[in-house]
């Protein structure tokens, strides 16, 4: 594994991820929690394309290829974020008095994520110049 490819993707994607925990923040006091969440990794996501781009490809351009395993692969980032985050925030508020600190669940679940699932399908994945898969 590059260690310092994932150091610069490790960065840029907190700056998206950043991003998303000030969206949700936000609209938790508008909206539910589940909704906050969603639209926070849409807008997380649009922001880490970019900057990904970058990180692999030394520039920005929406390849076809790419930007279709990009959405599958942030698609099961996503679905796996929002699978969990339902299934853990509940059992959290249950649990625990009135105040419990969502934004800690939503950053403990990025991190584990990012390392578990989403570093590796880029680095194998989508950003894979031998385009193996697509």
């Amino acid at each position: 594994m590059d260690w310092i490819q994932m150091l610069l993707s490790t960065g840029a994607g907190s700056i998206a991820a950043i991003s998303y925990y000030m969206i949700s923040f936000v609209l938790d006091h508008y909206v539910s929690y589940n909704l906050s969440n969603l639209v926070g990794l849409i807008v997380d996501a649009g922001i880490d394309f970019m900057l990904q781009e970058l990180i692999f490809l030394k520039h920005v351009v929406l390849q076809k290829y790419i930007v279709i395993k990009f959405i599958i692969g942030r698609t099961i980032f996503i679905m796996l974020n929002i699978g969990l985050f339902n299934l853990v925030e509940p059992m959290i508020r249950e649990t625990k008095s009135k105040k419990y600190n969502v934004l800690l669940l939503r950053i403990v679940l990025n991190f584990l994520l990012f390392v578990l699932v989403l570093f590796p399908i880029r680095k194998y994945f989508i950003y894979n110049t031998n385009r193996f898969f697509l």
